[in-house]
C-alpha cells in the first residue's frame, strides 16, 4: 500500500541508496517521497508493484518529468548537448 506521509530522501539516500530502498520495501512498495531538487513524486520499490504499474497502459504511456521538459523545450536540449 501506498504511504501518506512525505519522506524525504536527505543525504544518507544519496549516500547509500540500497539501504534506503531496503527499508522502503520492508514498508510496503509504494512511497510518497521528495526528491533533493524539490520534487515530490511516488517511489515504487518493488518489482510485483512496478509490473502492474507498467502493466496499466495510461502509467506505461506517461511521460517523465525529464521527458516532458525536453519536449516542451526542444532548443534547450540543443544548447546544453556536450558534443
Amino acid at each position: 500500500m501506498a504511504t501518506e506521509t512525505i519522506i524525504e530522501l536527505g543525504a544518507d539516500f544519496y549516500r547509500d541508496p540500497h539501504s534506503v530502498y531496503r527499508e522502503l520495501r520492508a514498508d510496503g512498495g509504494v512511497h510518497r517521497v521528495r526528491f533533493a531538487n524539490g520534487m515530490v513524486g511516488w517511489l515504487v520499490t518493488d518489482y510485483d508493484t512496478v509490473s502492474k504499474c507498467w502493466s496499466i497502459r495510461r502509467y506505461a504511456r506517461m511521460p517523465s518529468p525529464m521527458q516532458a521538459t525536453r519536449r516542451a523545450r526542444p532548443q534547450a536540449r540543443a544548447e546544453s548537448a556536450p558534443c
